[in-house]
């Protein structure tokens, strides 16, 4: 336990800046402050120093930084959400790579060791007491005790924080008890106004529930990767026999083939013959969100075979035709995606769904070089690309993007008036400029809400993309 202070130190300093910046308060300028005290954290905390020392542990950092002010600039709760995902995903990562000795890891070693993390970080969170009280027996026993002056007076706040509770409890029921007793309570104090700020304008519980958990889940961070350094030996892989290997993905890929001889007849000739009753939008609505499910599925089919099967030519031959499918169904996918947008315009999630394809299309080209060689890590290449690829997507702002294309370049005979007020203030730009076609007003559903949410920022609570749509709509 002679670590407890300075880990509990830390944490409870880190609870504070968490609960600064983070109650009730969403996305704003406050949250990259939170990342930048995280990532002190794990330098102060480390004692190699080594947080800079490679450029995969730099590219975490820069990429932790750049999430992070994404969530500010941005009102899309979507985004917002995915964005702090992926902050505290990197920062996972960040901390594999300087706390742990990983030269000999596999790339399954990385996905299981960041569970590890996040898993043994609530567990070990939860010894916090137990720690507490081990240390305050180790401190006695060592006969570093405080003097009995200090002693009497801690003692003495220990009672008046054990009291003020009861006493939130205890007065009220004896004001409604005795009117006497009421009046002269109500005279010396404004309860009102106390129990406004207390538990509506501050809501001190709230407050108390967010240091507390932040505290909780942040010491058992820092315990659980003191603890857990890891010993860098090899991770010993354990082959499955090649047949095995060899007769599951041969029958997938045959079907897949097969499949696949359908997609790209379908692309070359777009006058293939549908079921009755079916239009060519209709055929690709129903098609591209399975074929972008198959094309992950294959991909999860040619790692996992590459990584658990002993080396097999035949095997390895039938893991590049599987690729050479998933790129098929990529594209499939792409090409139906492009044929219903024509028809029925943009949304948020057919936005992520182009987006994800072009990042499984990136990727599949590192996995054909895993399994000639899986002499990299797959892992930390997979980890850069779909950073790099978020970054474009967080900062383009999908909500502006759809309304642009919608009332730009869209079909305009399908433009979904209702879909369009459910977007956020990223699109408030493009939604200003067009409210005259549509027939929108300053008072109506879209605005009032945009105005509501971000008429009242202060600095902790200021959001970039708020303040932009506020102005649109002042100058309007």
């Amino acid at each position: 336990m002679k670590d407890f202070k300075k880990t509990a130190g830390a944490a409870g300093i880190f609870a504070l800046i968490y609960t600064f910046c983070m109650y009730r308060n969403t996305a704003s300028i406050t949250f990259p402050i939170l990342m930048v005290s995280g990532i002190w954290f794990l330098y102060a905390m480390q004692e190699r120093r080594k947080i800079f020392d490679n450029k995969i542990s730099s590219f975490y950092t820069v990429g932790i930084l750049l999430t992070a002010v994404s969530v500010c600039m941005t009102g899309d709760w979507k985004l917002i959400f995915m964005s702090k995902m992926a902050a505290w995903i990197l920062y996972i990562c960040l901390t594999m790579e300087i706390y742990f000795d990983d030269k000999a890891w596999n790339d399954m070693k990385y996905v299981s060791q960041g569970i590890r993390i996040f898993t043994g970080s609530i567990g070990k969170g939860f010894h916090l007491l137990g720690d507490y009280s081990q240390y305050k027996e180790e401190k006695q026993e060592e006969g570093i005790e405080k003097s009995i002056k200090n002693q009497e007076a801690a003692k003495v706040i220990k009672g008046i924080l054990i009291a003020l509770p009861l006493l939130l409890i205890i007065i009220p029921l004896m004001m409604s008890a005795d009117i006497i007793f009421e009046d002269m309570i109500k005279s010396l104090f404004n309860l009102d106004e106390i129990f406004y700020l207390l538990f509506e304008k501050i809501n001190i519980i709230g407050l108390g529930f967010t240091f507390l958990g932040a505290l909780i889940l942040y010491y058992g961070f820092l315990k659980f990767i003191a603890s857990d350094m890891g010993d860098g030996q090899p991770v010993i892989k354990k082959y499955g026999d090649k047949i095995t290997g060899i007769t599951v993905s041969g029958i997938i890929c045959f079907l897949y083939v097969i499949f696949s001889m359908i997609q790209i007849r379908g692309i070359l000739f777009s006058n293939v013959k549908l079921p009755k009753g079916y239009t060519y939008a209709e055929y690709a609505r129903e098609g591209f969100f399975q074929l972008f499910i198959l094309a992950v599925i294959n991909m999860m089919i040619v790692l996992i075979c590459s990584a658990k099967y002993e080396y097999s030519r035949i095997l390895n031959m039938i893991l590049y035709l599987l690729c050479v499918c998933t790129y098929v169904m990529i594209f499939s996918s792409t090409w139906k995606m492009i044929l219903y947008v024509k028809v029925y315009n943009l949304t948020f999630l057919r936005v992520m769904v182009l987006w994800s394809l072009a990042v499984i299309a990136v990727i599949m080209i590192a996995v054909i070089r895993y399994i000639y060689s899986n002499d990299f890590s797959l892992f930390k290449f997979m980890a850069v690309v779909v950073t790099s690829f978020y970054m474009i997507i967080a900062f383009a702002k999908p909500d502006y993007i759809v309304a642009k294309y919608n009332l730009e370049y869209g079909n305009q005979l399908k433009i979904d008036g209702w879909y369009l007020k459910q977007l956020s203030s990223d699109a408030a730009p493009v939604l200003v400029k067009y409210m005259d076609r549509l027939g929108w007003t300053l008072d109506g559903n879209y605005f009032i809400r945009i105005e509501e949410q971000y008429k009242n920022m202060s600095i902790r609570t200021f959001n970039f993309s708020g303040y932009a749509a506020i102005n649109q709509l002042e100058k309007r």
